[in-house]
């Protein structure tokens, strides 16, 4: 009946890996980017773009396609890791934060939106001795 599992047998060090990193990169990343967000980034009308216009152009699409590539790999390695040992839905996380599609900041939005989520975040922050996060109106 489990057999199908023993094709991921010569693959199981490099998901163990792979949770292991996903694991550490939450637990130093999420505190970092938390606590650097401005108050009020959730209730914002429109982002503010990114300070990395400053770059050359060319270097600017590479950056931005490696960052949305590592996005998908973390992505397709959190719902494989929902399945199988693993942080899946920590490591779907991060990489949905990487990657960039339609309709992310609503998403961040109604993500915000949860008190669980909104009392987490403002514990890390509360920890930084930063103001907490603004919440956005419901919809």
């Amino acid at each position: 009946m489990l057999d199908w599992l023993s094709l991921f047998k010569p693959y199981l060090q490099w998901m163990a890996l792979a949770s292991f990193l996903s694991l550490v990169l939450a637990v130093v990343l999420l505190p970092a980017i938390v606590t650097q967000l401005p108050e009020d980034y959730f209730i914002r009308e429109k982002r503010r773009p990114v300070a990395r216009q400053k770059g050359h152009p060319v270097l600017m699409v590479i950056v931005n396609l490696v960052k949305n590539l590592l996005g998908l790999l973390f992505i397709v390695a959190g719902v494989l890791m929902t399945f199988l040992p693993g942080q899946g839905l920590l490591t779907i996380l991060i990489g949905m934060m990487l990657v960039n599609f339609p309709g992310k900041y609503r998403l961040e939005q109604a993500l915000i939106r949860q008190k669980i989520i909104s009392q987490t975040l403002n514990k890390l922050r509360r920890k930084a001795h930063r103001k907490p996060f603004q919440m956005p109106p419901d919809p």
